[in-house]
């Protein structure tokens, strides 16, 4: 399973990218606390707090070096595998 931690600072930030979420063939999952939201569901997303750190997670034996390029710019921080 890939892992990285997103934040999204505006409505912009999350409709972007759930734009580059929904060209992957691959399911992509956010977690913050308990909660548990489809990367690629514009409503899901919107209930998320602005701000809020959250972990990312995609199926594992998947490569997902080109998606976690493209999201680079809401990562907080980059797994040592990409």
């Amino acid at each position: 399973m890939n892992e990285v931690t997103v934040v999204f600072r505006s409505v912009a930030d999350i409709r972007d990218f759930v734009s580059i979420a929904n060209r992957q063939p691959y399911a992509i999952r956010l977690e913050c606390g308990n909660a548990i939201f489809n990367g690629k569901s514009i409503l899901s997303l919107f209930c998320v707090s602005l701000g809020s750190p959250l972990k990312l997670s995609t199926q594992q034996g998947v490569d997902c070096s080109e998606f976690l390029s493209a999201i680079r710019p809401y990562c907080m921080e980059m797994p040592l595998s990409v």
